[in-house]
């Protein structure tokens, strides 16, 4: 899909939550390594598409609400110069991880 987006220009959102134990803690999966794909995720669409092509959105929990600063030191980390939020939707996983501890 890389290469399509490419060759018609097609910006890209991937969902960043914040440090690893938060966004791991809002996208859980078998092996807890949700965040770690998603960086890799990133830097392979940074690489095909170019940097700023490449946007993060935030997933905002309760609990997000308590790392404020660890969330901005993520985006400035990985060179995102904006942060775009997005309330937590009640659907699907939703609901399970609004309650999840990092």
């Amino acid at each position: 899909m890389l290469p399509f987006f490419r060759d018609h220009r097609v910006a890209i959102s991937a969902s960043l939550d914040g440090p690893q134990s938060l966004h791991n803690a809002n996208r859980s999966r078998p092996g807890n390594d949700s965040h770690q794909l998603t960086l890799v995720g990133i830097q392979r669409a940074r690489e095909a598409l170019g940097f700023d092509k490449v946007d993060a959105l935030m997933t905002a929990t309760r609990v997000s609400l308590e790392y404020p600063r660890a969330i901005v030191d993520e985006y400035v980390t990985h060179g995102f110069p904006s942060i775009f939020l997005q309330a937590l939707s009640p659907y699907g996983f939703a609901l399970k991880t609004a309650i999840s501890r990092p």
